[in-house]
């Protein structure tokens, strides 16, 4: 009996689980490194985090396997890529010495704007939106 994962695919989704398990627990990451975190509070969304998603992925193929389609699991590489561009873009935009944003917004308040509130907009919809 073969396998009903391709190659790769058991990979993309330990990687997605990761991701989104750090995307989620992150603010209790930060708080274990500077010792106001709790490492069950971690431990925990990592758990329920891979409860929820991994069986919620799982269904989806599963279904889809049943009805007779090929169904595999893909990470979007360009979606984490995306995200951690959007970032690193939005903290060097702050406006505060010595990110590139301060130096920015001195030459030109309206050149920095308008590279700023869409780095801005996209991060705040990426994280706190959908």
């Amino acid at each position: 009996m073969s396998s009903q994962f391709s190659s790769g695919e058991i990979l993309s989704i330990i990687v997605a689980w990761v991701v989104l398990s750090v995307a989620i627990t992150y603010q209790k990451l930060v708080g274990l490194l500077t010792g106001a975190g709790s490492l069950d509070v971690v431990i925990a969304g990592f758990v329920a985090t891979a409860t929820g998603f991994i069986l919620h992925e799982m269904g989806h193929k599963f279904v889809a396997i049943r009805r007779g389609y090929l169904a595999h699991f893909r990470l979007w590489i360009w979606g984490l890529g995306l995200l951690l561009n959007v970032g690193l873009g939005s903290f060097n935009m702050l406006p505060v010495p010595p990110l590139d944003g301060s130096k920015i917004f001195r030459k030109s308040v309206p050149v920095a704007l308008a590279i700023a509130l869409p780095l801005w907009a996209m991060f705040i919809t990426f994280n706190f939106i959908t």
